[in-house]
């Protein structure tokens, strides 16, 4: 559950781009999602243990990639909860859309 929530928090932050279209921001939650995904594909298989110093590399590359400068999470700071809802179930829809493997692994689809 934990991670879910993780999942989705990331996914938000990601999508919460004002500059870029909602098309856009899934498709770069798809390509920067790559190795992240591998780490959490890893934890599912090893019934929960990880290697703590990978997945934080690649949550690391995966933030880093997603929203360099930070801005994302700025906008995402300033939404109100009920924006933030409604933004992240229509992104969520582009994300299942553009890598339903990705989101599958992330356990976005639950």
């Amino acid at each position: 559950m934990k991670i879910k929530i993780l999942f989705t928090g990331i996914a938000f932050v990601i999508f919460s781009c004002g500059s870029s279209t909602e098309e856009d921001a899934a498709k770069r939650f798809c390509e920067c999602a790559g190795d992240f995904t591998t780490e959490i594909t890893k934890i599912r298989e090893n019934s929960g243990e990880m290697n703590r110093e990978s997945y934080n590399k690649a949550l690391t590359e995966f933030k880093e990639c997603a929203d360099p400068g930070g801005e994302l999470k700025k906008m995402e700071d300033a939404m109100s909860p009920e924006e933030r809802k409604a933004y992240a179930e229509r992104m969520q829809t582009l994300v299942k859309a553009n890598c339903p493997d990705i989101v599958e692994a992330m356990g976005m689809d639950k």
